[in-house]
């Protein structure tokens, strides 16, 4: 995220953070930010430990960080989706 202040929380369905964009995160750059992540174990597109880094890697710079993962594809369970509304009615 270039400009972390515009936003409160966001979702990333089946998402990662992409090669390159670790110099745009500096520790503390999302601070004050909530970050809702999914993704399927069963992914064959993007690889479940992809999105882990990601937690790791959003959290490291001070993003408050919900991960969901379930035993699915390229898609969203239902129990990720209902995690998600939960998400967003507390953001």
């Amino acid at each position: 995220i270039q400009y972390p202040e515009r936003v409160r929380a966001f979702a990333s369905l089946a998402g990662f953070v992409p090669h390159g964009a670790l110099e745009f995160v500096s520790p503390n750059h999302l601070h004050g930010n909530s970050i809702f992540i999914s993704h399927g174990t069963q992914d064959s597109l993007i690889a479940v430990d992809r999105a882990r880094d990601a937690v790791r890697i959003l959290q490291e710079a001070g993003a408050a960080v919900t991960y969901c993962e379930a035993d699915v594809g390229h898609k969203l369970s239902i129990d990720c989706f209902r995690s998600m509304e939960t998400f967003f009615r507390e953001h």
